[in-house]
């Protein structure tokens, strides 16, 4: 067990990985929607520089054999599903929408949990659900009035979020499986460098496959490099690592428990990068209810006393 310095030093690892994630949403709806980048290509990209580590880091410390490690490799499948589905989600929705759907992983985890493995439900799971859809369905709302709730929502809406609950799903199961490398002689970070690779010919495979148009890379202004920059170091490197390490030494319930820190980053990102903002005290109310719900659902299971 980790002392309370060192648990406190994850916990900020852990809050920085969130921060990151949470701005990933924005930078890839920026990316998307107004750079006019394809999909597959920013994920191409974003992870070319893992080549470099990989042969000057990784294989000179443990060899071409740190990709047969099974963990990793399932790894790798659920990190190229999270990630793919992550920044399509961003092209068709706004991200702080996006990031709502994002805050049901817990539960889902929980479902997974249950169906797969037999655990119990943590108590108080249900409450949590249902002051979670409303909280939701307040932000999601565009009238609040005394005859009931009306929605501004397009199909492109529906379709982004259905895609991040895709994303959920995929984001669940990678946790579950970062958890099962505690004792994998995989270091974290080399963990990170393969799946990335394994991101990056797949993603390069199926973007030439599909026709994407590369050449939209050639008219890039220096706002957009300055953005896919801080997507390479801030997300590809920092918040991948950062969030592998920390549930390595202070678990994935400790680490989920502050993932809803994931929408106040992207609140704010959206505002200053997209101009995107919450517009009525509702809508307010409503992100602040998720906030509050899933933070305390989740910090009240951290320590496993909350199931029944």
């Amino acid at each position: 067990m980790p002392n309370q310095q060192s648990k406190t030093t994850w916990l900020l690892a852990a809050l920085i990985a969130h921060a990151g994630w949470g701005a990933y949403v924005v930078i890839g709806r920026y990316l998307q929607t107004v750079a006019n980048l394809p999909t597959l290509s920013i994920l191409v990209v974003g992870t070319t520089p893992m080549w470099l580590v990989l042969f000057f880091h990784t294989l000179p410390r443990v060899g071409w054999r740190v990709f047969a490690d099974r963990t990793v490799q399932i790894m790798a499948v659920f990190a190229l599903a999270r990630a793919a589905t992550n920044l399509l989600a961003a092209r068709y929705t706004l991200a702080i929408y996006i990031q709502l759907i994002y805050l049901l992983t817990p539960f889902i985890v929980v479902l997974i949990n249950r169906i797969f493995l037999r655990d119990h439900v943590p108590k108080g799971t249900l409450i949590a659900v249902t002051f979670s859809i409303i909280g939701a369905t307040l932000v999601l709302s565009d009238k609040l009035t005394g005859s009931g709730i009306s929605f501004d929502l397009t199909p492109r809406d529906w379709l982004g979020m259905g895609i991040a609950l895709l994303s959920c799903v995929s984001l669940a199961a990678y946790m579950l499986a970062v958890r099962n490398t505690a004792n994998s002689p995989v270091s974290g970070f080399d963990a990170l460098v393969v799946q990335s690779i394994f991101v990056w010919t797949l993603s390069l495979a199926i973007s030439l496959a599909s026709g994407e148009a590369w050449g939209r890379w050639l008219d890039i202004d220096r706002t957009t490099i300055l953005v896919e920059l801080a997507h390479i170091v801030f997300i590809i490197f920092a918040a991948n690592t950062l969030q592998i390490v920390a549930i390595r030494h202070i678990g994935a319930p400790t680490v989920s428990a502050i993932m809803p820190f994931r929408l106040v980053s992207t609140l704010l990102l959206s505002w200053l990068l997209l101009g995107e903002r919450l517009k009525t005290w509702w809508q307010a109310v409503g992100a602040t209810i998720v906030l509050i719900t899933v933070s305390l659902y989740l910090w009240r299971q951290r320590g496993g006393d909350g199931k029944r």
